[in-house]
């Protein structure tokens, strides 16, 4: 399947967000005339480098992330003649440009600033070796990483992994991807483009990916003037008499949509130089805006969700598995950890055979950091045991998902983790739950945030003895790790999830947005490429309305145009959508709509 394969990073590149930070510094500073260490300091990437040198970093990291994905990530290589089938014109400089930024792999660095107020530096890459493959300068180099290299390649951290990093006093790879998810970009739409229209190009997906811009659901965007022009400054053209600035961005917009459009990423549909005219808007400047609609294929893009799944997929099978042994040291007191480690151990080498077209799609807790399917279902069958020192919320242990993670001895291992899985990405609030209630996952920042949780985590790891030299009884063990964590029991934290349901009108502004946000895309999608599903999902809206609400509604729906009527009709169906997960998939519409 197309989903399972790496197709995606043939056709599009998934840019971390460092790599747009810096891009977007570049541009600025050329503007600025910015030194090079301003611009360094400024873009959190050193050495300075400008649009066309982070143009060929690209390449360089989308060449990396692809041998990355299939599980290569301790063997890298990098060709030097790659550059060819990426260079749209084989020039010279930009030959030379390419092989530079190929030399200094090894020299580059993400600044993340300290609590001193000073900038650190860390490099994804610890290592190179060069080859000469034939006598006409065809070069290989082999690239060894860091041990957070992949990750800030990838663009993604992992939640756990950084959890164990928290508790060892190490840097996060969350820290150093500063809060900034991946951006995909149609490879070729980014080779096409150049100078300001690549800028204003990475700003219309910023728009869509990061900031949801939209201004309806039939994939309509918006962004003011003002916001996509910011720091640019556009040059007079030659022989023409002096225009305002309103004019010479509506020049570029025109040229750019005629490109977008030509691309398949933007629909033709939208007329008037793709200008608008906003009104007074708490949240955005008032003026003029660019709008546009994208196209079919590119809402129904599904390359992002890909990119991720294989990620995921790419950790679990790579580099978790040093975590795995340090979360049982999290989990566990010193005299336990030795009787539960072969039956835990052997448990993730379970979890870690999932192919990759069985591997479930990651959670997004907060921007580059995905919370793994198999760690989170792992982490609960860790807590789930007796002799567990942060046993799990009675709401969770209590529920249906206790009853698939209680004994891991079991048969049927992936099957359960399987149905585990589908009830966690059936339940929104669920997911709210993980991300924003203390103790529902260890690795969320909610149990960090809780000072007595994070302090014994900490002491847990960076203080735990040579295990060959220890001789401590349990009762001795327990209290030196959770001596200062006030307790209801004898063992479990007081930061407990309220054991009450959450209703909609608990759920946090910020997820809030996020859910809505995903309805808004899948419905979006339905209308564009899957009319069945769309009109099953109206069935199951109606199955659920009292006999007064349907009848009104019917009675509407006969009175006016069919687009009208469903334009009238998607605010109610994100809401339904939110308020029933269940009701995104066809097989649980089709079983609604037929009760």
């Amino acid at each position: 399947m197309s989903d399972h394969s790496l197709n995606f990073n043939a056709t599009h590149l998934h840019l971390p967000g460092w790599w747009v930070h810096a891009f977007e510094v570049a541009h600025r500073a050329e503007g600025e005339s910015l030194s090079a260490m301003q611009q360094a300091y400024a873009a959190g990437l050193a050495p300075a480098l400008g649009s066309l040198e982070l143009n060929s970093l690209a390449m360089v990291l989308a060449s990396l992330q692809e041998q990355i994905l299939r599980g290569d990530y301790q063997n890298l290589w990098v060709r030097a003649e790659e550059h060819l089938k990426h260079a749209g014109t084989i020039m010279r400089t930009r030959r030379f440009i390419f092989e530079k930024i190929v030399q200094l792999l090894v020299g580059l660095r993400l600044l993340t600033p300290t609590s001193d107020a000073s900038m650190r530096s860390f490099s994804p890459v610890a290592a190179d070796r060069w080859r000469r493959l034939s006598d006409d300068d065809a070069f290989e180099l082999g690239v060894s990483l860091n041990p957070l290299g992949a990750e800030l390649l990838l663009g993604l951290s992992d939640a756990h992994s950084d959890l164990v990093r928290f508790a060892s006093g190490q840097t996060e790879a969350h820290t150093l991807l500063r809060g900034l998810a991946p951006l995909t970009v149609w490879r070729s739409i980014w080779l096409e483009l150049a100078g300001m229209e690549q800028l204003l190009y990475l700003r219309l997906e910023r728009g869509m990916q990061w900031e949801f811009r939209w201004l309806q659901l039939e994939g309509i965007f918006g962004i003011p003037l003002g916001e996509l022009f910011a720091s640019m400054s556009i040059p007079e053209q030659r022989g023409v008499e002096l225009a305002s600035e309103l004019a010479k961005r509506l020049r570029v917009i025109n040229k750019l949509g005629r490109k977008l459009v030509d691309q398949g990423f933007m629909a033709s549909t939208v007329q008037d130089q793709y200008l608008a005219f906003g009104g007074p808007s708490e949240h955005r400047p008032t003026g003029p805006m660019m709008v546009w609609q994208a196209s079919r294929e590119r809402l129904a893009s599904d390359a992002t969700h890909a990119y991720r799944r294989a990620a995921a997929h790419a950790i679990v099978q790579g580099w978790f598995g040093d975590s795995e042994p340090l979360l049982l040291q999290l989990c566990f007191d010193d005299a336990t950890v030795g009787s539960v480690a072969p039956i835990a151990s052997g448990m993730w080498r379970e979890l870690a055979k999932i192919p990759a077209d069985r591997q479930p799609m990651p959670l997004d807790v907060q921007p580059g950091q995905i919370l793994l399917p198999q760690a989170l279902f792992y982490e609960y069958c860790l807590r789930s045991h007796p002799a567990c020192l942060w046993p799990l919320p009675s709401g969770v242990a209590g529920g249906p998902l206790g009853e698939l993670i209680r004994d891991p001895r079991a048969p049927d291992l992936v099957v359960r983790f399987e149905k585990f899985w589908a009830y966690v990405e059936s339940d929104l609030e669920l997911q709210q739950a993980l991300n924003d209630e203390p103790m529902m996952t260890l690795s969320s920042a909610a149990t960090r945030g809780v000072i007595e949780v994070a302090t014994a985590l900490r002491q847990r790891l960076t203080t735990r003895p040579d295990t060959t030299t220890m001789m401590v009884s349990p009762s001795e063990a327990k209290p030196r790790l959770i001596a200062q964590v006030p307790a209801a029991s004898s063992r479990e934290p007081t930061a407990q999830v309220n054991d009450k349901p959450l209703r909609p009108a608990a759920v946090s502004g910020a997820l809030a947005a996020r859910m809505m946000k995903t309805a808004s895309e899948e419905l979006a999608k339905m209308r564009a490429s899957d009319l069945t599903r769309y009109e099953q999902l109206k069935k199951a809206f109606f199955a659920s309305l009292d006999d007064t609400s349907r009848k009104l509604l019917l009675d509407v729906q006969k009175r006016i145009q069919p687009n009208l009527f469903d334009e009238q009709l998607r605010q109610r169906l994100v809401r339904f959508m939110v308020e029933n997960p269940g009701s995104w998939r066809s097989a649980d519409v089709s079983r609604t709509s037929n009760n």
